[in-house]
């Protein structure tokens, strides 16, 4: 009788905890911190991120009810309305970005992620405790892709 040695890969997706399923997309690289994003307005906005010395992270275009999570620095989230040219669309609102330590009462420990909702144009940060359902939310979503 031969015997074979095979060589196994495994990938873990996600890990089923007590308070929940964490993906492993939801765990930043290198100490990072995620930013979970959720607008529930009637109107598009343009999230744009910038750090703490004014450069900006990220830009990216939310359609009503849409998410995404992506890396954020401390600095502050500004929503604006989109513009068809290059020039910002008019600032709607503003939203400091924390450091960790700071504020941690809206910083998610075990996800590394701070919450954040968009509510007729205006941006504001959740704590994970009001974050249940856009959590859930978004494990929906990871789980398909």
């Amino acid at each position: 009788m031969q015997s074979a040695v095979y060589k196994c890969l495994i990938v873990l997706l996600a890990v089923e905890t007590a308070a929940g399923v964490i993906f492993a997309s939801e765990v930043p690289p290198n100490g990072k911190t995620l930013g979970l994003f959720v607008n529930n307005g009637p109107a598009t906005v343009d999230i744009r991120c910038f750090n703490s010395a004014g450069d900006l992270v990220t830009n990216k275009i939310f359609w009503p009810g849409e998410i995404d999570c992506f890396v954020i620095e401390p600095g502050e989230v500004r929503a604006y309305k989109p513009s068809a040219s290059a020039v910002s669309g008019a600032l709607l609102s503003t939203c400091s970005i924390p450091k960790k330590s700071s504020q941690s009462e809206f910083y998610d420990r075990r996800r590394h992620c701070f919450y954040f909702a968009v509510n007729d144009g205006r941006v504001r940060k959740l704590r994970p405790k009001q974050a249940v359902r856009l959590r859930s939310q978004w494990g929906s979503i990871e789980s398909k892709q």
